[in-house]
């Protein structure tokens, strides 16, 4: 059901579309974009609604979880695999960089989607910013010396 969610429909396709060459006609491509500029407030008002009603302090031990697999772990495999791969310095380090990023809003989407630890997603969007306001300077710290 994963593959059948439109957030990864629309990223699979999209990425195909412009992969082979086509381009969207003008009127299409300014009314997706007017759509797309408030899918963001949209998500995060629902993400807010959804804090509002959902204590941070249930879900703190998860949610501190997910964030260190996110934050952290997940920034050093994807470090480990652009040195595998060879990648130039400076692509390793915009690879690396955005993997360090906070939880983003489209995973409490498909938690909506899946009815499936929105709490715990919610609340870990919150902490994980706090926190990425921390490692991920002392990841680009890191990248910096190493290279």
């Amino acid at each position: 059901s994963v593959l059948g969610n439109p957030i990864i429909l629309a990223i699979v396709g999209g990425t195909a579309f412009g992969k082979l060459g086509f381009t969207l006609p003008r009127v299409v491509d300014t009314t997706l974009g007017t759509l797309g500029s408030i899918a963001a407030p949209a998500a995060l008002l629902a993400l807010g609604l959804e804090l509002a009603g959902f204590a941070i302090r249930e879900a703190w031990a998860s949610s501190l979880a997910l964030c260190a697999i996110k934050l952290v772990v997940q920034p050093l495999v994807v470090w480990s695999l652009a040195i595998a791969l060879k990648l130039p310095p400076i692509e390793v380090q915009a690879a690396v960089l955005v993997a360090s990023m906070a939880v983003g809003v489209n995973v409490y989407l498909m938690s909506l989607r899946f009815q499936a630890l929105q709490g715990t997603i919610a609340s870990s969007i919150v902490l994980s910013n706090v926190l990425a306001a921390f490692t991920t300077p002392l990841l680009l710290a890191a990248l910096h010396a190493a290279t």
